[in-house]
């Protein structure tokens, strides 16, 4: 779908100014909201989330959704961060449930992610995980070993679980 299209579909959408929370003026369609997910999740489930959203909030107000605005999506921690002024427990459920996708999604291109890397923790699949490899340490002049950039998504996640169950 084109910016256009979603943003008459959703017009919630439309960029807003984060000071005063008013549409942006002159919109052109060059950017929306979900323009700030990441592009492989924006491929993988975009226009799933935006969609299930949106049916969840015809159930509101029309006031609560006019007055909606979506604040910032972005990646943290290596899964999607929805952060929104205003939501139900059936909306956040939502964001719930494409958060822990996220988690194994390509943050890059939308395939399945096998790899999480450290540092900066973001999900890979194979063929992203290893251009970004290739990209980031093409400069140095001794290459670290592939296990000291990335971690296996199960391991990484298997020593979270644990963590939080403790």
């Amino acid at each position: 779908m084109t910016n256009k299209e979603l943003c008459d579909k959703y017009p919630w959408l439309i960029p807003t100014n984060r000071w005063t929370g008013e549409r942006v003026k002159d919109f052109n369609y060059e950017f929306t909201e979900l323009d700030d997910m990441p592009r492989g999740w924006r491929i993988a489930f975009g226009e799933q989330i935006i969609e299930e959203l949106d049916e969840e909030m015809q159930t509101w107000s029309a006031a609560e959704r006019e007055n909606f605005r979506i604040t910032q999506i972005k990646e943290k921690w290596g899964h999607l961060c929805f952060y929104t002024n205003g939501e139900s427990e059936k909306f956040r459920e939502i964001i719930g449930k494409y958060s822990v996708t996220s988690r194994v999604t390509c943050i890059y291109c939308g395939k399945p992610g096998r790899w999480i890397s450290r540092g900066w923790i973001s999900p890979f699949c194979d063929e992203c995980a290893r251009e970004n490899y290739n990209h980031f340490n093409a400069s140095y002049s001794s290459q670290s070993p592939w296990d000291e950039y990335y971690i296996d998504i199960n391991e990484y996640y298997s020593k979270w679980e644990e963590e939080k169950e403790d």
